[in-house]
């Protein structure tokens, strides 16, 4: 099979079948000949199945004396044979023996280690004890499949568990030049301002495809369809040169405001972007995430409808700030971290600047090229 992708061009790097691992096991000699006679000319990671912490480590130990690039532990099996001898995605109603097998392998392996899994056995919870872990023992690569054990590959996929409660929702607001020249009538010279940021509660964060409740508190709730990064490495005074390395990937994002508590006349410099701009359920994003390398964010087009009455519609070329240097004038305030989101601003076309307004039964549908699209649905409250 191999030899087969080769010859179409092949993959960056291939996995093998899993090494089934266990106190009686041996290395297997037909999976091992696909490392040993590698025929790609690409790296290879060797995978393991198991739940047997001292076979775990003497296999990892032996794989490494041969040429691979990772070692990977198998967490994510469906199979009901594997997952009932609790290996694979049976590993998954045990969390402190995953612990126990994460240190100890970590210990181990000197080359990258990466893990293979699932959101959960039957449940999406255990992904949330699984991530921190990953983190302590540092996992150089997990790779999530979007469903439960149970659900092996029937139903849909949760892409809205990517990005879950991120540490900080930053936004750059009036980063657009057709939103300044046709909503705001204003022109700007870019090298006569700095950038616009403000945030969102972490808790304020949307999945795709929802109906959320009309806000009571607001009666001019706006829309805004703008590109979100999701940061993938930690990094303060990033350089603009450099910020391609800080993003894991970019989705979709919805802006919403409450246009008549952002400009509120009884505050006493009559703008606030809490009140105005960080609410509940105030920042959609969706509906997956697109790995950064393959993003052309010099030029995506930008769409967003109200029921299906098209209302924004424009391209990255028009941002004012590019995604650098927003990246680098942030972190020049605040350390930026895996997960963290950053909206980068909307393009024209949003509903202030005609003075017209959601309402309850209304649907949003945001789109950006090769991006996806974000549906938003509204109910009274």
């Amino acid at each position: 099979f191999w030899r087969l992708m080769t010859r179409y061009g092949g993959a960056d790097v291939y996995y093998t079948e899993y090494f089934r691992v266990h106190p009686d096991s041996h290395i297997d000699k037909p999976i091992l000949a696909s490392i040993t006679q590698n025929p790609t000319g690409r790296p290879v990671v060797a995978q393991m199945i198991g739940n047997d912490i001292p076979s775990l480590v003497r296999s990892a130990r032996e794989l490494q004396q041969h040429e691979i690039a990772a070692v990977d532990l198998n967490l994510g099996c469906p199979a009901p044979i594997v997952y009932k001898k609790c290996a694979g995605g049976g590993l998954l109603r045990d969390v402190p023996r995953i612990e126990g097998i994460l240190g100890a392998l970590r210990e181990a392996v000197s080359v990258k280690f990466t893990v293979k899994t699932r959101l959960g056995f039957d449940d999406t919870e255990t992904i949330d004890a699984l991530v921190p872990l990953f983190a302590k023992h540092g996992v150089d690569l997990v790779t999530i499949h979007g469903r439960t054990v149970t659900q092996m590959y029937r139903d849909g996929v949760r892409y809205d568990l990517l990005v879950t409660n991120p540490k900080k929702i930053v936004c750059a607001g009036m980063n657009y030049y057709c939103h300044l020249r046709k909503d705001a009538k204003r022109e700007i010279k870019k090298e006569d301002y700095d950038c616009l940021f403000f945030l969102k509660g972490s808790d304020q964060q949307l999945a795709a495809d929802r109906t959320i409740p009309f806000p009571s508190h607001t009666v001019k709730y706006d829309w805004e369809v703008e590109i979100v990064i999701v940061i993938g490495k930690e990094g303060r005074n990033i350089k603009a040169a450099d910020a391609a390395q800080h993003i894991a990937g970019y989705a979709v994002g919805n802006d919403l405001s409450a246009r008549d508590w952002q400009f509120n006349p009884r505050h006493i410099r009559q703008f606030d972007l809490v009140a105005g701009k960080a609410f509940d359920n105030a920042a959609p994003v969706g509906p997956w995430l697109v790995p950064a390398k393959f993003v052309d964010i010099e030029n995506l087009w930008l769409k967003l409808w109200v029921n299906d009455d098209l209302k924004q519609d424009s391209t990255t070329k028009e941002m004012i700030w590019t995604v650098g240097e927003l990246i680098e004038s942030y972190s020049s305030h605040s350390t930026l971290r895996p997960g963290d989101l950053l909206f980068t601003g909307a393009p024209a076309g949003v509903g202030m600047a005609t003075d017209t307004y959601l309402k309850p039964g209304d649907v949003m549908v945001a789109e950006v090229e090769g991006l996806g699209r974000l549906e938003t649905r509204l109910r009274a409250d």
